[in-house]
């Protein structure tokens, strides 16, 4: 494109305007035709616009010299707007009367610009702005105008939720491993995630109950420093909000890179989790633009600092845990990833880049995943306290059975299917992964349900719609933990349950097994029930004998646990 743009510069400035706006156009169209069609690399973004910029630099001097100043720099304005105006022009008329995907129903801004992907995201609703569009528009639903992956591409939303992950199921009929997926070939990525699932577990599927005893003292040490924190605070009001989330990012830390944030220790949020709040931040803002993020890493735009000081930090961690590697071995995920890196024949990381960005999704991913069952879960166990009552009835003799002060997983997922249920129903109604991520349909297309689909279309599934979805569930909406023990009619397919958007992490938060078991046996007491006062706190249930309650609030920086009164 820059090619075509700078030959203009150099032999169409002392044409009359209407000459040089009628070049301009048609170096719009070409633009659009020869690369915008086919842009395929977001991370292009910074340098498309220098490449912009640099032409207008060159044309506004050039036409100062042929017009004089005053005419010139109109001139420069009109040639450069023509330009603009022809490239997005035959965009949108591209996007609305040529695109492979302009027969499927869905929202007309939809079609004109991903903008709109940003609008439907202005609450951080997305999920839910999707359910309605699949209420509104049926199975198949055009979101996007176009993507950045391959020729000619565009995006869709579908309802099924079983085509992403055939064989998905809850965590205790997962154990034992899980079927191939037949469509593979929609998700040429799938393969490399497969692949560091590999890497993660580095065990066959029998001995997963091995790799879990592997990192569970890490695990148990964040709990009890938890538990130590509450001690301390000696019944001032504890914002479980906030613990939940340091918790969760302390055992990410500890398991993944054998490294201490202390945030639970210190009682307020590291840097890193500041970044990542700053950065998912901007990803909901940005919607369907991943390139705004690529341009804000280049530019001065809200978040940019964030973004960058996050990516230094992690590679700073990376970093010195190569240097680690060889003298001072940890047993955590990091550990196989460079195993892997420095291997002769890699399998997943074949760059330091590889091994950088899968690190940070570590630190992004597996938080926010832990965070989010945690919260939700005991919000849902305040409002049903004989859920409660059955738990600490199946939780009490197995505390102290295989681990002192505690509760060790493998005696867990054994002997407690009532606490696996109320995790995996609490997963099934609040998953981190509210939209599933995307797959690429093969070049050849495919047809699914009846519907034939082109090839190189991104398919997204939204798992927040199937999983409340009265196709797979009875009540679907209902948190009904025993609809994975002693109610299983109340599952109508168990393939739909779809926790996470990949393979890598669909233990549903497993490691925390062992702080919901503490938290309950320690503090939770059922029969006094919850109550409700004025408008600041929503729900409310007394928890045990530290004289401590759960209380979520309303208001802004309220909410976790506070004392009786």
């Amino acid at each position: 494109m820059s090619s075509y743009s700078l030959g203009y510069v150099a032999g169409a400035a002392n044409q009359p305007p209407p000459v040089q706006c009628l070049t301009a156009g048609i170096f719009g169209l070409l633009a659009h035709g020869l690369y915008f069609i086919h842009w395929a690399d977001d991370r292009n973004a910074m340098k498309v616009l220098l490449v912009h910029l640099l032409v207008l630099i060159l044309i506004m001097p050039l036409e100062v010299v042929s017009w004089g100043a005053g005419k010139g720099l109109q001139v420069s304005a009109l040639v450069f707007a023509t330009y603009l105006t022809t490239l997005f022009t035959s965009i949108v008329v591209y996007r609305l009367f040529f695109h492979q995907l302009q027969r499927f129903p869905g929202p007309f801004w939809a079609r004109v610009t991903k903008g709109y992907g940003t609008y439907v995201n202005r609450n951080g609703k997305m999920h839910e702005e999707y359910d309605r569009l699949l209420h509104e528009y049926g199975p198949f639903v055009r979101i996007g105008s176009w993507t950045a992956f391959q020729v000619r591409q565009g995006q869709l939303l579908h309802d099924d939720g079983i085509w992403p992950a055939p064989g998905a199921q809850p965590r205790r009929h997962r154990r034992q491993g899980r079927a191939p997926d037949p469509q593979a070939s929609m998700g040429q990525g799938l393969q490399r995630k497969r692949q560091v699932s590999a890497a993660i577990l580095q065990l066959p599927t029998d001995n997963a109950y091995a790799a879990i005893e592997a990192r569970e003292q890490p695990i148990r040490d964040v709990i009890h420093e938890w538990l130590a924190k509450v001690d301390e605070l000696n019944g001032q009001p504890v914002n479980w909000t906030l613990f939940a989330s340091l918790i969760s990012f302390d055992i990410t830390g500890r398991v993944g890179f054998s490294t201490d944030f202390g945030g639970v220790r210190a009682g307020t949020k590291s840097v890193f989790q500041r970044y990542i709040q700053s950065l998912f931040k901007m990803m909901a803002d940005v919607g369907h633009q991943p390139w705004l993020i690529a341009l804000s890493k280049r530019s001065l735009l809200p978040g940019s600092r964030d973004l960058i000081g996050f990516e230094d930090l992690a590679r700073r961690l990376v970093a010195q845990r190569l240097k680690l590697q060889d003298t001072e071995p940890k047993e955590d995920i990091v550990h196989y990833f460079i195993e892997d890196f420095k291997s002769e024949k890699p399998k997943a990381f074949f760059t330091l880049d590889h091994l950088e960005s899968d690190s940070q999704a570590i630190l992004i991913g597996a938080a926010d995943s832990s965070y989010s069952p945690i919260t939700f879960c005991f919000r849902h166990l305040m409002l049903n306290p004989s859920t409660v009552a059955s738990l600490r009835t199946e939780l009490t003799p197995l505390f102290n059975r295989s681990q002192e002060n505690g509760f060790a997983h493998a005696e867990l997922a054994r002997s407690a299917p009532l606490l696996d249920a109320v995790i995996s129903e609490t997963m099934r109604l609040h998953n981190p992964a509210c939209t599933n991520g995307a797959k690429r349909t093969p070049p050849e297309g495919l047809v699914l349900d009846g519907t034939f689909i082109p090839g190189n279309v991104n398919l997204t599934s939204s798992i927040w719609s199937f999983h409340r979805s009265e196709r797979y569930f009875v009540r679907p909406r209902d948190w009904i933990p025993q609809r994975w023990t002693t109610r299983p009619e109340l599952v109508l397919d168990r393939r739909a349950y779809h926790p996470f958007s990949y393979e890598v992490g669909d233990d549903d938060a497993e490691d925390g097994d062992c702080l919901y078991g503490v938290v309950l046996r320690r503090y939770v007491r059922p029969g006094r029930g919850w109550q409700r006062r004025g408008g600041t706190i929503k729900e409310r249930v007394v928890l045990d004998a530290r004289a401590v309650a759960f209380g979520l609030y309303e208001e802004a920086g309220g909410g976790g646990l506070r004392a009786p009164s």
